[in-house]
């Protein structure tokens, strides 16, 4: 853009070029695979930990985002902004799952039942109920601190032009 003017210069061809190698090595399917395979062992990795340490520690929740940014990042090798949402998408459920699996294991210590029993008869009443019951104010924060690293680390920075390697004198 010309400063001002608000009319958008023409991309030069070396990078219209370099944008397209990078689009052809882009991977949204296995991004959102793979991330969603790191939600899920971040949620019980979350819940184990909480339970066995009796306290909800917050900093979980960044390090969900953290962990499904990275690898929607690594997996996905893309620049769109659409790489940068599947991440916060990601975390968020990451960070909800983490805390509706430590509600199930509570509740299946206070009704003194296996944890399998209670995720077998989890419906979404029952989830809503705990997710409630277990909600905190400060949640709210570490929820956003995970969805901002899962939105900025999810994508790649757009490729830059690349020269040709000049010719030899």
């Amino acid at each position: 853009m010309t400063p001002g003017s608000g009319i958008s210069q023409a991309e030069s061809p070396e990078l219209a070029h370099a944008r397209e190698l990078a689009r052809g090595s882009q991977n949204l399917p296995g991004a959102v695979l793979a991330g969603a395979g790191v939600a899920v062992a971040s949620a019980v990795a979350w819940a184990l930990i909480t339970v066995a340490t009796n306290y909800q520690i917050g900093f979980m929740a960044v390090a969900v985002g953290y962990a499904v940014g990275l690898t929607v990042r690594a997996v996905g090798r893309g620049f769109e902004p659409v790489f940068s949402f599947v991440g916060a998408g990601l975390a968020f459920v990451g960070c909800a799952l983490g805390n509706l699996l430590t509600g199930c294991v509570m509740l299946a210590q206070y009704q003194n039942v296996g944890v399998m029993e209670v995720l077998g008869s989890l419906d979404f009443a029952t989830a809503e109920k705990i997710m409630v019951a277990t909600a905190q104010p400060m949640d709210l924060l570490f929820y956003g601190l995970a969805i901002w690293e899962g939105f900025r680390l999810s994508r790649l920075p757009m490729p830059a032009p690349q020269t040709p390697p000049a010719a030899p004198p």
